[in-house]
Order: structure tokens, then C-alpha cells, then sequence
């Protein structure tokens, strides 16, 4: 019976230092998100349509799917 308990203790472990590294890089993906985001917006507002443009919006996409 300790053994299963055992076994309990190190899948709680397992799944919560997943949570915390999932933690950490959603803030980073969020905010390669945002920058990609705000690019677009510039090139939006400055109305000069680059081939960076389409790039940009798939980061910004891919940053904030995730």
C-alpha cells in the first residue's frame, strides 16, 4: 500500500513541475505575442504593406494560440 502512495507522491510532483515550466513560457510566448502584434499594428498605421508583414502576423497568431 506505501508503494502506491509512493507512486501518487511522484505523479503530483511530475504534474505540477509541468504547470510551473508551462507557467513560464506561456509569459514568454505571450509576450513574443504582443510584440508580433504590436508590428503589425505599426505597419498597419504606417499603411506600407512589407513582406515582414505576413510574418509578423503568424507570431503574433502562434504567440497568443498556444
Amino acid at each position: 500500500m506505501e508503494i502506491i502512495l509512493q507512486w501518487f507522491d511522484d505523479f503530483e510532483d511530475l504534474v505540477f513541475s509541468f504547470l510551473l515550466t508551462w507557467e513560464r513560457f506561456r509569459l514568454r510566448y505571450l509576450g513574443t505575442g504582443l510584440a508580433a502584434a504590436l508590428m503589425v499594428l505599426a505597419i498597419e498605421i504606417s499603411e506600407v504593406w512589407t513582406p515582414w508583414a505576413l510574418n509578423f502576423a503568424w507570431a503574433a497568431l502562434g504567440g497568443v494560440g498556444i
